[in-house]
């Protein structure tokens, strides 16, 4: 009985650490699919001048960031509600949201390749801390699911 004790524990621990660390994934994957469609959107303007409603109509991908950019075109409300971001991340994506869109092809232009370099660097930084944490939550997880079976025995 102890024994199915600590192996619950020990799975439940892997489980909620496993959890704990999805939030770097899902940043990670976020700003992806984030520069995905901002170098999408560069050529949509620049090149062929398609209006925002158009290039949304041709996302058929069902990640964060396309759903949110959906979200706000449709109703123009900015709601967020996934837990992944912090809070220089919703503004950052706040303010792209709302610049989008709003100006002459040159303007969009310098202001796609301002907003292009930043999220090279957020980018790069969420792998990083995706590298650094998500291993660490995984393998304290087992940590602590080890010594509750220990105890647990």
């Amino acid at each position: 009985m102890k024994f199915l004790v600590g192996v619950a524990l020990f799975s439940m621990s892997v489980i909620f650490s496993y959890v704990l660390s999805r939030k770097f994934v899902n940043r990670r994957e976020f700003y992806v699919s984030f520069k995905n469609f901002n170098s999408t959107f560069k050529r949509e303007v620049l090149y062929t001048q398609n209006s925002i409603p158009k290039i949304l109509e041709s996302l058929n991908k069902d990640n964060d960031f396309c759903q949110c950019l959906k979200h706000f075109y449709s109703s123009k409300n900015f709601v967020f509600e996934k837990n992944y971001l912090n809070s220089q991340d919703l503004d950052f994506l706040q303010k792209y949201l709302t610049q989008i869109g709003k100006s002459d092809k040159i303007s969009q232009q310098k202001f796609i390749e301002n907003i292009d370099e930043e999220l090279n660097v957020r980018l790069s930084e969420a792998v990083e801390l995706e590298k650094k944490y998500k291993n660490l939550y995984i393998k304290l997880g087992v940590l602590l699911g080890l010594i509750a079976l220990i105890i647990c025995l």
